[in-house]
């Protein structure tokens, strides 16, 4: 299992009555690719549980968006 870093790259403003700014960022485990894995959805978890933000439901999920590296 390894560690990865997703951070929203573009976008900023006020989607859905939630602020979304590039720069935030969260950590997340995931066992294998996180774009292929459960389709996204441990990237889109993560934010949820940090900012409260459902990226998929403001159709912003994608790799022009967010930027997802491992960290380790």
């Amino acid at each position: 299992m390894a560690l990865f870093k997703a951070t929203i790259t573009q976008k900023r403003g006020l989607h859905g009555g939630q602020f979304i700014e590039p720069g935030m960022t969260v950590t997340f485990p995931c066992i294998g690719n996180p774009w292929t894995t459960n389709q996204g959805n441990d990237i889109n978890n993560a934010f949820i549980r940090i900012y409260g933000i459902d990226l998929k439901k403001h159709g912003m999920l994608n790799r022009t968006i967010v930027n997802v590296e491992e960290v380790r």
